[in-house]
């Protein structure tokens, strides 16, 4: 809702108020979704992995450690109220879009052209996340460990996909076992390495800094 000269001037004072506050969860329930997908789009996923996993404080990450397999509508997570409510629940999103990273081009309808970018975050080691697109299923499933990444996507028949993985241009990428060259990796613009993929399944590694 700002000028394009002010958005960084706001994400940075978004960025204070919640680091200020510890990272607690504070927006509100009917603010939450467009802080959720703003500080996606701005490429601060670790900030919304630090405001849900807390425990100590009311949020998502308290919930799960109040022992709720559905999400509750109370703050403090009192068995007593509604079990079954949508309080929180824009961060599901975020959960395939980040996490996952399943998304598509902005170009694209009906996931035509599907965007595979993994947020990797926090203490998280392996993620999988599926979509069921009109064409059929995506899968995103990743592992990473100190040396090495490793990426294993479903991408459904007439469609493409560009993948976005984590390294540098000393990284060495591999796709079912074959070591690609340079010339089929492309750089984007917050520094992970790009494969546009057809249809198919893959296995994909990174080793390397």
């Amino acid at each position: 809702l700002v000028s394009a000269e002010d958005k960084q001037t706001v994400l940075a004072n978004i960025k204070i108020n919640i680091t200020e506050r510890g990272n607690r969860l504070s927006s509100g329930e009917v603010g939450y979704k467009h802080l959720i997908a703003v500080l996606e789009a701005e490429g601060e996923s670790d900030l919304i992995y630090n405001m849900n996993s807390r425990s100590d404080v009311p949020g998502y990450g308290y919930q799960i450690a109040h022992g709720a397999t559905t999400l509750m509508e109370d703050w403090q997570a009192k068995k007593t109220l509604g079990n079954n409510h949508c309080m929180l629940g824009h961060l599901l999103g975020w959960l395939y879009s980040g996490l996952g990273g399943i998304r598509q081009q902005d170009s694209s309808v009906a996931f035509k052209k599907i965007i595979i970018s993994p947020e990797i975050v926090g203490d998280i080691t392996s993620v999988q996340a599926t979509y069921r697109s009109p064409y059929g299923t995506i899968l995103s499933e990743w592992k990473k460990n100190a040396n090495k990444f490793t990426l294993y996507v479903e991408i459904p028949a007439n469609t493409n996909a560009s993948i976005y993985l984590p390294g540098t241009e000393q990284s060495q990428v591999h796709i079912n076992g074959r070591k690609i060259s340079r010339s089929e990796i492309h750089k984007s613009d917050n520094g992970k390495l790009v494969i546009n993929l057809g249809s198919g399944n893959y296995r994909l590694s990174v080793t390397g800094n």
